[in-house]
């Protein structure tokens, strides 16, 4: 099952919004108090999540909308008769929606039914508190009795699952440690189990009358007398509890046990592991493939780790046709791949109070510019790295410089045959070592580029590779100083032939003088004509092999190497590509 769209007004910061879900994968952005969760509590009118524990204190499935509560604050007074309405456009598969697709084919008698259902259910609540449905399917009304029977058939089955991630106080309390149950089973499993089913069940029933007699014995020592029942659950093969271990090979962990972070991961991992086996079950009058909503997914993961889950997460939702919708703050849970499947929140104000909820038009090429000032670029971190971010290529080479840019482009010529710098992506100059400590943005491009490669002057490797690794990149796969580690060469221009600086520098005497003033502007401004000129000159004088290019060559090399192992290691895991 799929929602195709969403349509909220008056309720709560949702005054009057619209949203499309165009794939299985789908991101739901914004800031803090932008309207996020809203969106989900609207869901919840339609749908009801089913708890994967076995005992959960506080966990209330009836939705709690109300007038006097959820109307927007700042529209009480514009009218007199005020209601909440909420309206989703669903697709219902005949094959993996089965329960929910013959029971509204039946139900409302349609004849010929296609292969997908588009049904539209719209609930008003008004003062009154007295919900009303109405119904189509495939554009055709139904009447209100069978709209509230096949919204009633909606919300009593496992149809959506909630995850939030955040842990937040409205989190159920669970007083089990179990992880879940195998869900949906295949024919040839649940025969296997049914043949010792009757046999387990007599073993279950004696231990419980053992465990009933030795707490009725325990019970008996007080003053009050109680008469003890205890019962086990019989053995049901479609709910059949397990717990969670994870190891490295020699220790194996229960998962509750583990960081929050890899509990987290795990948890969404396995939601998306059973919604899968209920899509592919055989024939079943109760199957329908649930949707999955996560608050958060990236909660408690490093930087390194939200990039990997974020490409998992979206391979995996269009591999198993299975939707998911998530609310996130970070970019690396954004789809690069399809850019109409996110979907940006933002509030309006007015005379400094927030008011209405609107979705931002992130249409185009520059889609990422507004949901990076949402999350937390600002317009002058932002425009340097405009062109990096909207590049047509899905590779990039990070330089220093213009200069190193010019540098690898000459590498490029088809006159170095052999030799030749094999990358064919976007080389983008950062112009300098501060512009490229900006977390947000090296993160933004790791997460928008298939194949990613920094250089910089090898001067600044001390600051810069610490920076790197603590971002999960890796010296010679990821980065890589340039330069010679000698006085003077710990730059692109150090891998140059001695003919052309001992020329350059022989001619500038003042320039090089310059280098050593106290004024770190006279410095920098020696430094960059310098620059220019060396290139200007070895433009004039270089040729094609190992006298003038044989130190660029091997730098050409070790990227071109580094590129390729990271186009193999997408192919052999295609989920995390």
């Amino acid at each position: 099952m799929k929602i195709a769209r969403l349509k909220v007004q008056n309720y709560r910061s949702l005054a009057d919004i619209e949203i499309s879900f165009q794939s299985y994968y789908c991101a739901v952005s914004g800031k803090n108090n932008s309207g996020k969760t809203n969106v989900l509590r609207a869901l919840r009118v339609f749908f009801r999540d089913q708890p994967p524990y076995f005992f959960v204190l506080g966990f209330d499935q009836k939705p709690r909308i109300s007038v006097k509560e959820d109307y927007p604050a700042w529209a009480l007074k514009d009218t007199a008769s005020k209601s909440i309405q909420i309206e989703v456009d669903l697709e219902i598969s005949r094959t993996s929606d089965e329960g929910l697709f013959q029971f509204v084919v039946d139900y409302i008698d349609i004849k010929n039914p296609p292969e997908v259902l588009s049904l539209r259910l719209v609930t008003t609540t008004p003062e009154t508190g007295e919900l009303s449905v109405v119904a189509t399917v495939n554009e055709t009304s139904i009447d209100s009795r069978k709209a509230q029977e096949v919204l009633k058939k909606l919300q009593s089955s496992p149809s959506i699952l909630f995850h939030n991630s955040t842990g937040s106080p409205e989190m159920p309390i669970m007083l089990s440690r179990r992880v879940g149950s195998l869900g949906e089973l295949k024919n040839t499993e649940r025969i296997e189990l049914e043949k010792s089913k009757g046999r387990l069940n007599s073993t279950l029933t004696k231990i419980a009358k053992l465990h009933q007699r030795a707490v009725g014995e325990l019970l008996g020592r007080l003053q009050d007398k109680y008469k003890v029942g205890f019962s086990i659950s019989k053995f049901d093969p479609d709910d059949f509890p397990y717990s969670l271990t994870l190891g490295d090979g020699s220790t194996d962990i229960a998962i509750e046990n583990w960081g929050s972070g890899t509990q987290n991961r795990t948890s969404i991992l396995m939601a998306l592991f059973r919604a899968k086996r209920t899509s592919e079950a055989e024939t079943s009058p109760t199957r329908i493939t649930p949707i999955i909503v996560i608050e958060e997914p990236e909660s408690f993961l490093h930087p390194s780790a939200q990039g990997e889950f974020g490409r998992l997460i979206q391979s995996l939702a269009e591999e198993f046709k299975v939707q998911v919708i998530v609310t996130t703050h970070s970019h690396y849970m954004l789809s690069t791949d399809r850019p109409e499947c996110n979907v940006l929140l933002e509030r309006n104000s007015e005379k400094g109070k927030l008011r209405e909820t609107t979705i931002v038009d992130t249409s185009g090429d520059q889609w990422m510019e507004p949901f990076s000032l949402a999350l937390g670029l600002d317009n002058e971190h932002f425009k340097p790295w405009k062109n990096a971010l909207f590049s047509d290529s899905d590779q990039i080479l990070l330089v220093e410089g213009e200069t190193d840019q010019a540098y690898f482009e000459l590498l490029r010529d088809e006159s170095h045959g052999n030799s030749r710098f094999q990358f064919d992506g976007f080389i983008y100059p950062y112009n300098g070592r501060d512009q490229v400590k900006n977390r947000a943005l090296l993160g933004l491009l790791k997460c928008r580029y298939k194949k990613f490669f920094i250089t910089y002057d090898l001067d600044s490797d001390k600051e810069l590779s610490k920076l790197f690794e603590e971002l999960d990149l890796h010296r010679g796969k990821q980065f890589l100083p340039i330069g010679l580690n000698a006085p003077g060469k710990e730059s692109i221009e150090g891998l140059l032939p001695d003919s052309i600086l001992k020329s350059v520098y022989g001619n500038h005497v003042d320039l090089v003088q310059q280098l050593q003033s106290a004024n770190k502007e006279n410095r920098d401004s020696a430094r960059s004509k310098l620059k220019k000129l060396l290139l200007e000159e070895f433009k004039k004088v270089a040729q094609p092999g190992d006298e003038y290019y044989g130190k660029g060559y091997a730098v050409a090399k070790k990227i071109d190497a580094a590129m390729l192992a990271q186009s193999r290691s997408a192919e052999s895991h295609p989920a995390t590509a």
